[in-house]
């Protein structure tokens, strides 16, 4: 399961890379994680960047089992779940990054953290799903990320990756107007390759969210003890 990524970049860049309008309660983002309310671009408002909870907000998010479904979207379940062909008909975005944090296995039970970026840490974007829940009088809208079948580069690390849509087909994956249109997009993406580094184990904690996450470190685990397989 994917959860976790970066959008460390300005307003201004992020404004410009996406050509939308960025809120002034926008902050970079070092550590985003499941029930974190994090940036979106809908098809309902593709103009600007909105802001919903990544699978369920605190609040709701009480069964971890519900809430790790409700944090990813397999491909291939798109067109077998009734929930997710009404949201990919009707309420699709896409979710801005410019990092993904995975864990490599370097023993029985110790794990190092690793960022995936592109080249001088450009700004992609993840094809999602969002919906919207009535808590107690107040609408709640919250998003998933859709995944696939990691590529070579993430697959030792992890099975899954998200669905990367190119800039070229943000548009129309946006504006796409019925179920057929939007499944074809999905199955027209292309390999990206990312680089990758090591990063502290402080990521582990989704209650830290500080621009030194980011940063290369020596390759320790949880525990603190160092690899030797970087």
């Amino acid at each position: 399961m994917f959860e976790r990524y970066t959008l460390s970049t300005s307003a201004e860049v992020l404004g410009k890379a996406l050509n939308v309008e960025v809120p002034d309660r926008y902050a970079p983002r070092f550590n985003a994680a499941p029930t974190g309310l994090l940036p979106v671009i809908t098809n309902e408002h593709p103009e600007g960047v909105s802001f919903f909870y990544w699978g369920l907000p605190p609040s709701m998010a009480k069964s971890k089992s519900v809430s790790k479904k409700l944090t990813n979207a397999e491909i291939s379940e798109l067109t077998s779940k009734a929930s997710y062909k009404n949201s990919l008909s009707s309420r699709r975005c896409i979710i801005p990054a410019n990092g993904l944090y995975y864990w490599k296995k370097v023993s029985k039970k110790g794990k190092v953290p690793y960022r995936f970026i592109l080249n001088d840490e450009n700004i992609f974007v993840m094809a999602g799903l969002w919906d919207e829940f009535d808590l107690d009088g107040t609408i709640v809208h919250t998003f998933n990320i859709i995944t696939k079948p990691a590529n070579v580069i993430i697959q030792p690390l992890s099975p899954t990756m998200p669905l990367i849509v190119e800039s070229e087909q943000i548009n129309r994956w946006l504006s796409a107007n019925d179920l057929d249109t939007a499944l074809n997009l999905l199955q027209s993406d292309t390999e990206i390759n990312f680089g990758s580094y090591p990063v502290s184990s402080k990521i582990n904690n989704i209650e830290i969210d500080q621009a030194d996450l980011i940063n290369q470190s020596s390759p320790m685990d949880q525990f603190g003890n160092y690899s030797l397989f970087d």
